[in-house]
Order: C-alpha cells, then structure tokens, then sequence
C-alpha cells in the first residue's frame, strides 16, 4: 500500500542549502516536488497539445538531480510567483498559455536533454527564468 505525499515528507528535514538560509523542510530541495502551482516545465508538459512521453520526463528528472541543490532551489523559487501568475492570465485557457511556453522554451530544453547536453539544457531554463521575469516583472514585484 503506498503512502501520501504529506506522509512521505512529515519527517523530512532541510538540505544544508536550506538550514544556511534557514528555510524550512516544506521550502528545501529535498522536499520540492514539480507540481502545477510550482513549476514552469511541468506545466508546460502538462498542458501543451501534445502527449508528453514519459522518457521526457524521466530525462528532466535526470537533469533535476544532476544540478546542485542550490541551482534546483533557486529554479523553484523563481518559477513559483511565475507560474502563479501565468495561472490568473490564462484563466480557464490554460492549454493556450502552457502550449506557448512549451513551444517557446520547453522544447528545445528537452531536444538538448536528448541530444545529451544538460549544461546547455539547465543555461536554457535559467534564460528563460530570466525573461519571464522581464516580462512579468512589474506583477512579481508586488
């Protein structure tokens, strides 16, 4: 019998990353989980028009595990007010939006990941953290 998420987490505590900057176990690396209120890839791989393929995945998760701790958290804390905000745009059209930046930045992430260039792949994600910041700067700022 499997357990829950909350289950699997209870216990956990912050990766020395974490205890540094004294945040908490819920906000660590170690317990961050892509989900659709955090992550700007997963939904964009969620949402796009097409089946995503579970090898895709896996090879982002490969690239998750292969950066630091340090660089993994940061990706969570930019993306999070990112994806917050993509959220109330959309609307009930969420399809449209994801399939934008799926097209935009994610697909070239995952083509590179294929092609066996995670350093190039992980500079794309953060370039593309750095525009949509631009581009939504003002709102995140609040």
């Amino acid at each position: 019998m499997g357990i829950t998420i909350e289950q699997y987490l209870k216990d956990r505590e912050a990766c020395p990353v974490c205890d540094t900057h004294g945040d908490t176990a819920e906000r660590c690396v170690t317990a961050l989980l892509s989900r659709e209120d955090n992550c700007l890839i997963y939904n964009a791989i969620l949402y796009n028009t097409d089946p995503y393929d579970n090898a895709d995945v896996l090879l982002l998760q490969n690239l998750r595990s292969s950066n630091s701790e340090r660089k993994v958290l940061e990706y969570y804390y930019r993306s999070d007010p990112i994806v917050k905000h993509i959220k109330i745009l959309a609307g009930h059209d969420q399809n449209k939006f994801w399939q934008y930046y799926y097209e935009k930045y994610v697909y070239e992430i995952v083509q590179l990941l294929k092609a066996g260039d995670t350093s190039t792949a992980s500079d794309k994600i953060f370039k593309m953290l750095d525009e949509l910041e631009a581009e939504h700067g003002s709102v995140l700022q609040q």
